[in-house]
């Protein structure tokens, strides 16, 4: 089971047949969930992310949006507002980046508009405004697959089964080169 915290009092909830509830969590009443006949996912859902407050100051109208990642090789943009019964605002996949599909295992935001996940040893990027494909892509950045990646401005942190906590440094012009430094864990 995945989770994360959407606002100060809702939990979203990734359960293992692969549906989804957002739950009140004073109350642990379910506020929404994915209908017994549908799934979010074709497979595994492995990572839930809420973008967060500065994300949602930075773009208009994606406040009430949160991200879920899949073994499917799909990352899924939800709008709370709609419940996770209603319709996905955007998806997007691993095979769009021309190297196959792959699973996703991770997905973070900048608090701006990039949105990042790890897709077997790469790490992928899209504008959170334009998802049709990726902005950018960090290739074979690790030696196996990436099961954590976290950013905070213009820092990308990724770590992967390979021991490898690699962090890059975005430009100011776009996501898709980088500064990059990695730490072998002994």
């Amino acid at each position: 089971m995945a989770q994360s915290n959407v606002f100060q009092n809702e939990l979203i909830v990734a359960n293992s047949d692969r549906t989804l509830q957002i739950l009140d969590v004073e109350s642990g009443v379910v506020l929404s969930q994915t209908s017994a006949n549908s799934v979010a996912h074709e497979k595994a859902i492995t990572a839930v992310h809420s973008p967060g407050t500065e994300f949602a100051q930075n773009n208009d109208g994606f406040n009430h949006v949160f991200l879920t990642a899949s073994e499917d090789g799909f990352i899924k943009m939800w709008d709370r507002r709609q419940g996770v019964a209603g319709p996905v605002a955007a998806q997007v996949t691993s095979a769009a980046s021309g190297f196959g599909q792959k699973p996703f295992f991770c997905c973070t935001t900048n608090g701006s508009q990039l949105i990042a996940a790890g897709a077997g040893d790469s790490i992928m990027l899209w504008d959170a405004r334009s998802m049709a494909k990726p902005c950018g892509r960090f290739a074979e950045s690790h030696n196996d697959d990436i099961t954590q990646v976290i950013c905070k401005g213009n820092t990308l942190l990724s770590c992967s089964i390979d021991d490898l906590m690699c962090m890059f440094v975005l430009p100011e012009r776009g996501p898709s080169t980088g500064d990059k430094k990695q730490v072998k864990h002994p």
